[in-house]
């Protein structure tokens, strides 16, 4: 459990790094006014329920965007070295690019 956690928490934390201040900004101007937080259980449980959405928002990032990057990579490399090379793709090819090998 703990290293299928990790594994997660390592696959999106540098889209965590990139949006964590953006969000985390927004949210403290839309929803706190500007306002600081004062020491106590109230300010508390809104620091954690604005560290989820900040959390939740980064993976949903990833999920949409990040996690796809190799796999398109892939398919561009295909796609450019066979055009370089004079073959043209199949309507098959084209239509159903193959899945990247896992590695």
């Amino acid at each position: 459990m703990v290293t299928k956690l990790s594994r997660v928490g390592a696959e999106f934390s540098y889209t965590l790094y990139l949006v964590h201040f953006p969000i985390a900004a927004f949210l403290a101007c839309y929803l706190l006014d500007n306002r600081r937080l004062m020491p106590g259980l109230a300010s508390a449980t809104v620091f954690v329920g604005l560290l989820a959405i900040v959390v939740l928002y980064a993976y949903g990032v990833y999920f949409l965007f990040e996690r796809n990057t190799r796999t398109v990579r892939q398919v561009i490399w295909k796609r450019v070295t066979r055009s370089h090379s004079g073959e043209a793709p199949t309507a098959a090819e084209a239509a159903f690019p193959e899945k990247p090998a896992a590695e």
